[in-house]
């Protein structure tokens, strides 16, 4: 009896019945979608394998569907274990030296870190770290940690990690610059390497109603931010099976949604742009465990708060107190209590420096020249700032 055989189109999607072309299409007997980045790996290794075959045996008399039985194996084999086993070979390259380039704590003066006075309240508040090795991280974190040259947590991380780690939700005011980003995600990767991630149900077979899983939602105000904390995700998630993605207004909806077809664990967006890929149904929050409210003051003086409870409250996203929100604001008004009211459950408030002011060592200077003078005045700045780090807006 033969067996049922599903042809694999352009799009990599299966169908019921087996059409055979006059140039006699491959055909795959699988029942999977399979997302553009592996398809076209798988194939193009079975391609290499076939040839090598075909020079030590008479493979070029068998069916097609035998010749392709390697790729039928790997291709029916595409679950989580498998995946995670395999990630290396299926993730987009990347060089380690690239990825790691940038130390964000270069030219840094750490030392000042400590003089920051930091307030906690909250009930059973834990008690904050004094570096790295006081707390438990799963060791692939702790190891691009190393590679990023971290050596000492600043206080906001300090007080941090234990809180997000210890499964309590967190309400923290924290300078600018003083690396809020490290302190939500090396909580978050180190719960989702050991926990695990989040598994949907619905079938995928129909790329038509695909929709991305993420297991840790970010939202930030501006495509800058957004695009800061993805690239310090990824970096963190380094040698790991975690995909992060990035998706912002202004870029591609089309684009974004093929690359969310490759996998996403955490998901760093704008409100507006997540808004409408909830509402085009390409992403579900019903997996999300973990969600990161980034300058949360800063989106509402934007007026993203009507889009940032669509979001939370009207997306089938967990109920508080079933997940673990995290906000973060260098402000405290009256707007910001009432949403840490809403969306958090039982949570520690963390005030690290002076609430609303920047990092003390930050210095910060206005400079006003003429139109026709901007592009010269900015080009001699970075010419003069080279090796240190200079933000110029």
């Amino acid at each position: 009896m033969s067996q049922q055989q599903n042809h694999v189109n352009e799009d990599g999607l299966t169908q019921d019945s087996v059409k055979k072309s006059e140039n006699e299409k491959i055909i795959v007997p699988t029942g999977k979608y399979i997302p553009p980045f592996l398809r076209k790996r798988l194939l193009e290794e079975s391609n290499n394998q076939s040839t090598s075959n075909n020079k030590t045996n008479e493979t070029s008399n068998k069916p097609i569907s035998t010749r392709w039985k390697d790729l039928d194996v790997a291709l029916s084999s595409l679950s989580d274990k498998y995946y995670k086993k395999n990630y290396s070979k299926f993730k987009d390259e990347i060089s380690e030296e690239e990825l790691f380039k940038d130390h964000i704590n270069a030219g840094i003066n750490f030392e000042k870190y400590d003089d920051i006075p930091v307030e906690a309240s909250g009930k059973d508040c834990p008690e904050p770290i004094t570096n790295f090795d006081d707390i438990e991280l799963h060791k692939l974190l702790r190891d691009n940690i190393q590679r990023a040259s971290y050596k000492k947590p600043t206080p906001v991380q300090k007080y941090a990690l234990p809180i997000i780690i210890g499964k309590r939700d967190l309400m923290a005011c924290a300078q600018t610059g003083s690396g809020k980003t490290a302190a939500f995600l090396f909580p978050i990767i180190h719960q989702m390497l050991t926990k695990g991630t989040y598994k949907a149900q619905t079938s995928h077979d129909d790329y038509q109603k695909w929709k991305a899983y993420p297991t840790t939602c970010i939202i930030a105000p501006t495509r800058e931010l957004a695009i800061q904390i993805y690239n310090e995700a990824r970096k963190f998630t380094y040698k790991t099976y975690l995909k992060s993605f990035v998706v912002y207004g202004g870029d591609d909806i089309k684009q974004q949604i093929r690359g969310l077809s490759r996998g996403c664990h955490i998901l760093v967006a704008t409100p507006g742009r997540l808004v409408d890929l909830l509402d085009r149904g390409r992403v579900s929050l019903e997996g999300v465990q973990y969600l990161v409210l980034d300058e949360a003051d800063r989106m509402l003086d934007m007026g993203f708060e009507p889009q940032i409870r669509t979001i939370v409250e009207k997306n089938n996203m967990p109920k508080v107190g079933q997940r673990q929100t995290m906000m973060f604001s260098a402000t405290f008004p009256k707007e910001i209590q009432k949403l840490a009211q809403d969306f958090l459950h039982n949570y520690i408030f963390l005030a690290v420096g002076r609430v609303g002011s920047t990092a003390t060592f930050i210095t910060q200077k206005i400079e006003y020249v003429e139109e026709h003078q901007k592009k010269r005045c900015i080009a001699w700045f970075i010419k003069k700032s080279y090796w240190t780090y200079t933000c110029i807006c």
